[in-house]
């Protein structure tokens, strides 16, 4: 066997789609006319895939059958659903050879719109092996691969929403009737029960099968109990339950015919259907891990930061926030334990846990002579403290070892005076209960004050605007807030908020310089690239096919203008529109198409033999030479140049 005879052989064992079609005049039987005539339906053919061969049955009525052979069974389903063409037109319904012909399903009720199609094609896909979706009206037809993937599309999506509409599945093989589920071998003879009996055996499968959907009626026939439903999903839920059940000991077979379908969907299938859609129960939720001590200092934590925030003039609540706070560590937490307890020493001034929180945070903070101060005066509140006790050596101890003399001795005079101060208010506070005051000046100023507090503020004539009290100014004031996070009891410059909004910034600011250099490093790689590609491609690669077909010689293109470009030129230089000279504008129309090929060849093996370049998809290749290809180009290449018809 020859080339030719092993090739037409492939040809003939191909999908093909056989199209009756009706020319607009009369059809024309000259050999070049038929010739031009299949190789116009091949052009609007290889939209829908790729063809191998077009041939026109010979005839003599006004219509002709046409057989389009694809690479593969989509492009024919697609063709025998979309083929238009100049010239012709459809007289009948496609069929098909050496494929299994499409099942066409059809979605009424939905809008129309290439969009809603394509939506409705993906949904489909999950079903079964989608070859097209069209608009078709008021809706969608969605052609299948095989039978049990439409009949599984058709029980899923009948009813189903799509663009805010809900949508109707009908096979259109039948009349249009309500889907059916078939309950075989109910009774043994219809004709035998009489009247009563059949009312009766109607109202028990309406007992049973109401509850699969809307259940329209049942009816009995001869083929066995008939019960219709408004939708496909109902009658396969009613042949999942009912198929294999037994009534009045017969075993019950049962089969769903969908809205339109002469074809008989299984009730295997229709359980599978039914159990895919079913709501699969939600998995039970693992038991709430046992909450650790650090996940309850933080709960405590946030409990305490709310109660301030209600009440922050309980020294109480400040205190145990601080003590929280001084737990769980970290430098920002410890800087707010602080605030807390300074807040909590200026608004009870006698309480010794107030001094033992300030300590402890400075402790923390390592401000040494500070938390010795605080230590010293919470001892001397409640010198029966063993841990007042213990926290104020260890302060004395490190402020020995790390201070400087000079600063630890400051630091123990300052509790000195401290302790002195508090004695002399607790003795203040004991004389005027019991009524004897005496003639010392302090006892005097005390005597003229009307608050016990102004003893423990250094300026007495102090007025805050904050908190209206007398003894601070508004810059001292515990209960000012912040500028930036508006909480009690810290500056903007202290707020810890701010200050990873800083960061924050810096970081974003960082990040953008960053990718703004990246993209003038890609910008400049892809510009010499471009330029690289060009070189390649635009002199010693395609210059002549692009010449051939109007293309710029120093631009690449896309398929889609290659084919616009293709189209424009062989219209232009058809025989038919240059009867004058019609040999040299048929060798020009088959250059042009010759040029169409090879760059469409060259495309597909990813520009073999062309330096490496890829027209289509726009990257480099490491693809060894195509020797064929470039053989081709050469040839047509030089015949371009010879010729006068392409000159400039």
């Amino acid at each position: 066997m020859d080339l030719a005879s092993a090739a037409s052989s492939v040809v003939a064992s191909a999908p093909c789609c056989v199209l009756t079609l009706a020319a607009t005049g009369a059809w024309q039987d000259a050999p070049d006319a038929v010739a031009a005539f299949e190789e116009r339906c091949a052009g609007a053919a290889s939209i829908f895939g790729r063809v191998l061969d077009v041939r026109l049955a010979p005839g003599a009525g006004a219509d002709r059958t046409v057989r389009v052979y694809f690479e593969d069974g989509a492009g024919a389903a697609a063709c025998g659903y979309r083929f238009a063409c100049n010239g012709v037109e459809r007289s009948a319904a496609a069929t098909y050879e050496n494929m299994d012909a499409p099942v066409a399903l059809h979605f009424s009720g939905l809008p129309g719109g290439g969009d809603v199609a394509r939506a409705v094609g993906v949904e489909c896909g999950e079903y079964g092996r989608v070859l097209d979706a069209l608009p078709a009206g008021a809706g969608v037809l969605v052609a299948f691969a095989t039978l049990p993937g439409a009949q599984a599309a058709a029980v899923a999506l009948d009813g189903a929403a799509f663009d805010g509409r809900r949508c109707c599945c009908d096979f259109r093989e039948a009349p249009e009737d309500d889907p059916c589920c078939v309950l075989a071998n109910a009774v043994a003879d219809a004709g035998d029960l009489d009247d009563l009996s059949k009312v009766e055996v109607v109202g028990d499968f309406e007992d049973a099968c109401g509850g699969f959907g809307n259940l329209r009626r049942v009816v009995l026939g001869g083929d066995g109990v008939r019960c219709y439903y408004d939708e496909n999903r109902g009658a396969a839920a009613c042949a999942a339950s009912m198929d294999g059940r037994r009534f009045e000991g017969r075993e019950l077979s049962a089969s769903v015919e969908c809205r339109g379908s002469k074809r008989r969907t299984p009730a295997a299938l229709c359980a599978a259907v039914c159990q895919a859609l079913a709501p699969r129960p939600e998995a039970p939720k693992p038991p709430p891990a046992p909450e650790t001590g650090a996940a309850t200092l933080e709960r405590a934590v946030a409990a305490l930061r709310a109660s301030v925030a209600a009440e922050p003039r309980v020294a109480q609540t400040r205190a145990n926030l601080a003590g929280a706070l001084v737990r769980v560590g970290g430098v920002g937490n410890l800087e707010e334990a602080a605030r807390h307890a300074k807040a909590c020493v200026a608004l009870k001034g006698d309480w010794p846990w107030g001094h033992f929180r300030l300590g402890s945070a400075y402790f923390a903070l390592g401000k040494v002579r500070e938390a010795s101060v605080s230590l010293a005066m919470a001892e001397t509140l409640e010198p029966t403290n063993a841990q007042f006790a213990d926290a104020a050596a260890r302060a004395k101890e490190a402020a020995a070892a790390l201070l400087d003399p000079l600063d630890a001795f400051t630091a123990e005079a300052e509790a000195a005076a401290a302790k002195d101060l508090i004695s002399t208010t607790e003795r203040a506070r004991a004389e005027r209960a019991a009524g004897d005051f005496g003639q010392s000046k302090r006892k005097r100023l005390e005597d003229d004050s009307d608050d016990e507090g102004e003893l423990l503020n250094i300026n007495s004539r102090a007025h805050c605007y904050i908190c209206k009290q007398w003894g601070h100014s508004k810059r001292d004031c515990p209960m000012a807030k912040c500028q930036y996070c508006h909480e009690i009891g810290h500056r903007k410059h202290e707020c810890p908020l701010f200050t990873a909004a800083l960061g924050n910034a810096a970081e974003a600011e960082k990040k953008a310089r960053r990718k703004q250099g990246y993209e003038k490093k890609r910008a400049k790689r892809k510009e010499e690239w471009t330029a690289m590609l060009r070189e390649k491609t635009g002199v010693d690669g395609f210059a002549a096919l692009y010449r051939v077909l109007g293309l710029p010689e120093r631009k690449l293109s896309t398929a889609g203008e290659i084919k616009k470009a293709y189209h424009k030129r062989s219209l232009q230089y058809h025989p038919d529109k240059h009867p004058d000279d019609r040999e040299a504008a048929h060798e020009r129309f088959l250059e042009i198409k010759a040029a169409y090929e090879l760059l469409l060849e060259g495309m597909e093996t990813g520009g073999k033999g062309m330096n490496g370049a890829v027209f289509s998809a726009g990257e480099l290749t490491d693809a060894a030479a195509a020797t064929a290809l470039q053989d081709k180009v050469n040839a047509l290449a030089e015949k371009v140049k010879t010729s006068s018809a392409w000159a400039g």
